[in-house]
């Protein structure tokens, strides 16, 4: 609790900083290629969207690295995982959201139109996904309700290149063009 995993594109690693000892350490230093975002589930996994291989990995508690989707992406940005271990990937060259289930470690698509570059996305506890639309300059959420995809904001952004949500529901974006 209170770590930060940190992926760093231009040196092909995966850090982690550490609240208890403030200070940050090497978690993954070799096998990557430009990685660009990382998700953490409940267990302390840590999921990479491992861009340049369009790959995600996983990295365990055993300090081992394994792919867990290494085929049928196109520059995955950014990944999310939900409370179950279900994990979401922004395929941002498909232009998709991708998701692999814990359950039967298939991989579907959630979203395959209407988004124009996705960067990264969050998932809330109800299963909705919030995405980074970055070249439409919009944030989007995919409802898992109703699998429709609403346009939230549409106006005002400029290159959104993150998204968190916390647990009232409030969403956070970074827009790194304002």
């Amino acid at each position: 609790a209170g770590n930060v995993s940190i992926a760093t594109p231009g040196y092909n690693e995966v850090e982690k900083w550490t609240l208890a000892f403030r200070s940050l350490s090497l978690l993954v230093s070799s096998g990557l290629s430009s990685p660009t975002g990382v998700a953490v589930d409940g267990a302390g996994n840590v999921y990479i969207a491992d861009t340049g291989h369009n790959a995600i990995k996983e990295w365990t508690a055993a300090n081992n690295v394994t792919p867990l989707v290494s085929f049928g992406l196109s520059s995955p940005e950014g990944v999310a995982v939900d409370g179950a271990g279900n994990v979401y990937i922004a395929d941002t060259y498909d232009n998709a959201i991708k998701e692999w289930t814990v359950a039967n470690s298939n991989v579907t698509t959630l979203v395959s139109s209407g988004l124009n570059l996705p960067f990264c996305l969050v998932v809330d506890g109800s299963g909705n996904v919030y995405i980074a639309d970055t070249h439409d300059n919009a944030l989007k959420e995919w409802t898992a309700a109703s699998n429709n995809v609403t346009t939230l904001i549409s106006s005002g952004l400029n290159r959104d290149s993150g998204v968190a949500v916390d647990g009232s529901g409030n969403v956070y974006i970074a827009d790194a063009g304002n």
